[in-house]
């Protein structure tokens, strides 16, 4: 029998067979923020065949790198010892994204074993309006205009200044702006 030259290839039948990195047992990981430069605790499991991890800002980097790159002092990565890694994310700003409102950013992280990497998980970061939500200061004195000898109440009338703290745009023009006010009393004379 005659045997022809062939060329050795390897070939992985299920990509997933790598296991993902992941958080509390999901490959997803969402975050919310109202600030560009605040930093993000990342903790997750890993399989002990993954031995680092990869990563990359979507949008900003085309190339996986060390998941270092994209921490502030490195990511401790024990997957073989205690199947845990954990690092501190850098901020929106500081992986280069520019901050926009109700946009979502998104960090892929991946496994890497001897067999090759793994499919990515995500961290999701959604930035929202720093200032909240849309707050009203209300402010007002009273005059002092007379007091009824038989029961000892007087009455007061007051004025009141309405102006809002934030109004996020666009914002639709209302067609009519009504509201109702209570007022109590704390004490009385």
């Amino acid at each position: 029998m005659a045997c022809s030259k062939a060329t050795p290839d390897f070939e992985l039948l299920d990509p997933d067979a790598i296991p993902q990195p992941k958080f509390s047992g999901s490959t997803t990981k969402s975050i919310n923020t109202t600030s560009d430069t605040a930093t993000f605790q990342i903790t997750g499991q890993c399989d002990p065949k993954i031995r680092s991890l990869n990563g990359r800002a979507v949008n900003i980097a085309t190339a996986y790198s060390s998941v270092d790159n994209l921490t502030i002092s490195g990511a401790t990565v024990a997957c073989a010892t205690s199947g845990t890694f954990s690092f501190e994310l850098k901020s929106l700003t500081g992986l280069g994204y520019t901050a926009v409102v109700g946009q979502t950013y998104e960090i892929e992280l991946r496994g890497m074993t001897s067999a090759g990497n793994s499919r990515p998980s995500y961290i999701r970061i959604t930035y929202s309006s720093p200032v909240g939500a849309p707050h009203l200061l209300l402010s007002g004195g009273g005059v002092h205009s007379g007091l009824d000898p038989a029961n000892r109440l007087f009455s007061t009338t007051f004025q009141a200044d309405v102006r809002t703290s934030h109004i996020q745009a666009p914002i639709p023009a209302p067609t009519s702006l009504n509201f109702t006010l209570k007022i109590g009393t704390a004490g009385r004379y």
